[in-house]
């Protein structure tokens, strides 16, 4: 029931908030895994280098691109 741009802005808060901390946390899961802290460390770290994900948004809203680059360390 929401307007157009409302929903592309929830979408990309979404990909950006969720997507990307939950594909850093994976790839960290790889590495140390049975670690607990690599996990928090990860969530920490990818949280404060959200930009890098919204910076899609400088050439308009490009969907494949910014959910493809959000999930490349989970595919890692």
């Amino acid at each position: 029931g929401a307007s157009v741009p409302v929903a592309v802005n929830a979408a990309n808060l979404a990909i950006v908030s969720i997507l990307w901390p939950a594909s850093t946390m994976a790839l960290a899961g790889a590495f140390f895994a049975q670690r607990r802290t690599a996990y928090v460390v990860s969530a920490a770290l990818s949280t404060g280098f959200g930009a890098f994900p919204a910076l899609f948004f400088n050439w308009g809203v490009l969907y494949p691109n910014l959910v493809g680059y959000a999930m490349v360390p989970a595919a890692l």
